[in-house]
């Protein structure tokens, strides 16, 4: 059994509690007809949410081969581009 999948069998309460601050869907795509898995940090055993298995795939190749500092990054730039300055500007 997975480390994760042990800590949904012995927090069956928390689980469900996360699980409905979820809106019953995916962390990330807010799936809600696929089934989810518990996400944790590998390093810490934090636990993160509950993903579909799709995007849980992927986080953790993206955190794998990329780092997390990257990822933010990447978030930061395209959610405020650098050059989202020059719509201001009638271009």
């Amino acid at each position: 059994m997975r480390w994760s999948q042990g800590w949904a069998k012995n927090n069956e309460a928390k689980y469900y509690a996360l699980l409905a601050h979820q809106d019953y869907g995916c962390g990330i795509c807010g799936s809600q007809r696929k089934t989810l898995v518990v996400d944790h940090d590998h390093r810490t055993k934090q636990i993160r949410g509950l993903l579909c298995e799709s995007c849980n795939g992927w986080l953790g190749h993206e955190i794998d081969k990329f780092g997390r500092e990257f990822l933010i990054a990447a978030l930061s730039y395209v959610v405020h581009p650098p050059a989202g300055w020059l719509d201001d500007q009638g271009t």
